[in-house]
């Protein structure tokens, strides 16, 4: 004790030091650099910029020498709004990159704090600067003052509303001719085509539309020459294909998604009429159980327009709402279809069989990425047609790969719920495959268990059918739990392959060779 209390102003006076040290170097930083750690240290909130502002004189200089420093702008609070003609002086007459959050039922800010900001954004100073601006909000007060307001936004490049207001009808009348990216979701149009210019980029549509959603999308196709991606989910029913549009429509359209709300078969078919490609398309639908009827329908429009199709790549993917089949050809087209809000799991066969009728991707496919959990589906899928031209599969564990109840009564709706005793899991017949990799991510219940893991990717070699006559297929296992170092410890590798080497063997990853 007393050792410490002799030493105690020693320590007082080395972390003084070092203080003093760190002080003088962050000092000595040029101002560049300095504002790039601010940015660092407190992102765009603004009363942290103006506490960083009054740590000494050097650091005042910098920031009020940076307009750019305080011209990204995020309202949250009704404190950050009364903050705002601050931020706003000190930006010069730099861009401004403004984010408005405003959730009426938490009460950080007020709807006379949320108009108070909207009125300062529309002041001519600040109007005709504004290059980019986000809006969340839950009233519909600050939406009409901003669309409805019919004023000019010459600098205004990005526009982002999202709102869960559907109870006004909004008319908006904003100009914007340069915005390049435009981003609307949950707002009531009564129309929007005075939003639609021939600058975007960007455009997202998750809205509302009155005055007919068609002659809104009419309208994109015919003024948007320079859009890249469009994302369209917006209700509508009985489209009626119009006549051809002059010129080229949508000449530089890279991506389309289309969303849950949206008539898929519909705005494909308008696009089939108009010679619109996409490479790469995602239909999003809300339930499988559409698809007993309408798969072959979807598919065919889903690859329509775009050629001779050769189907080389498929996969399943999924995330904790969503179920995505992947599919993809020999030119680097892609194509989406995304069950929404699905319980994660597709009977296979109910995409494998329009495929192969369609396109013949029995013949083609080379490389599948499947889950566990669609084993099933799969083997029954392959066992009539199986992929031939199929040289490397990627299975993802989720689970085992043995038959449940869901995967026999997604196959008949009379299954018989009561009966106990379940089949063997099936074969997977891959007859020409070189090579299989077996890897966990992390989502599984097995990645701490040695002997689990082994037992399914054991359960998983002794269920695949091929041809090892001529040579053996190599296996890469990819999962934590049974690595050891740089590969699979000597016993694992003996007791994966026991009774299986004549057909399979470890690559150099799991051998560590």
């Amino acid at each position: 004790m007393q050792t410490d209390h002799v030493n105690a102003p020693c320590l007082r006076s080395s972390r003084r030091s070092t203080l003093a040290a760190t002080t003088a170097r962050m000092i000595q930083l040029p101002g560049e650099l300095l504002i790039d750690v601010f940015v660092l240290a407190c992102g765009h909130d603004l009363e942290q910029k103006l506490h960083l502002a009054q740590v000494c004189a050097y650091w005042r200089a910098v920031a009020l020498d940076y307009p750019t420093f305080w011209a990204r702008i995020v309202v949250r609070t009704s404190r950050d709004a009364a903050r705002l003609p601050i931020s706003l002086a000190r930006s010069g007459d730099r861009p401004l990159d403004v984010e408005l959050y405003s959730q009426r039922h938490t009460g950080t800010l007020s709807s006379s704090d949320e108009r108070a900001v909207v009125d300062a954004l529309m002041a001519p100073n600040q109007r005709l600067r504004l290059k980019r601006l986000f809006m969340s909000t839950s009233g519909s007060e600050p939406l009409l003052a901003i669309l409805g307001s019919g004023l000019d936004f010459p600098a205004l490049e990005d526009l982002e509303i999202r709102t869960s207001d559907t109870q006004h009808r909004l008319a908006p009348r904003l100009e914007a001719p340069t915005v390049r990216r435009l981003m609307l979701s949950g707002l009531k149009f009564v129309s929007g085509d005075s939003l639609i210019t021939p600058s975007l980029e960007h455009l997202y549509l998750g809205v509302f539309v009155e005055d007919g959603p068609w002659k809104l999308l009419s309208t994109i196709m015919r003024r948007c020459t320079a859009l890249h991606h469009l994302e369209w989910n917006v209700a509508a029913f009985g489209l009626v294909t119009s006549d051809a549009l002059p010129g080229p429509v949508l000449p530089r359209l890279y991506t389309l998604r289309l969303g849950v709300r949206a008539d898929s078969s519909d705005v494909l078919r308008v696009f089939k009429h108009h010679n619109i490609t996409a490479a790469d398309l995602a239909v999003t639908i809300r339930s499988r159980d559409i698809l007993d009827d309408e798969t072959s329908q979807l598919l065919e429009d889903i690859f329509s327009r775009t050629g001779a199709v050769t189907l080389v790549d498929l996969r399943v993917e999924s995330d904790e709402s969503n179920l995505q089949i992947v599919i993809r050809d020999d030119v680097g087209r892609v194509r989406r279809l995304i069950v929404f809000d699905d319980y994660g799991r597709w009977n296979m066969r109910d995409i494998w069989t329009p495929l192969v009728r369609l396109y013949a991707i029995d013949k083609s496919l080379r490389s599948l990425h499947m889950r566990t959990s669609d084993w099933h589906g799969f083997a029954g899928a392959f066992s009539s047609r199986p992929p031939v031209a199929l040289g490397e599969v990627h299975i993802l564990l989720r689970g085992g790969i043995e038959v449940k109840e869901i995967d026999l009564a997604m196959e008949d709706e009379n299954y018989d719920w009561t009966q106990t005793v379940l089949p063997p899991p099936r074969t997977l017949h891959l007859p020409n495959i070189r090579k299989i990799v077996i890897v966990d991510d992390g989502w599984g219940t097995i990645r701490a268990d040695h002997t689990q893991a082994v037992t399914r990717v054991r359960e998983i070699l002794q269920h695949i059918e091929c041809d090892a006559s001529s040579r053996r297929v190599e296996v890469c296992v990819s999962v934590p739990a049974v690595l050891s170092g740089r590969g699979l410890s000597q016993m694992t590798q003996t007791t994966l392959l026991d009774g299986l080497a004549h057909k399979w063997t470890l690559c150099s990853h799991c051998t560590g060779v």
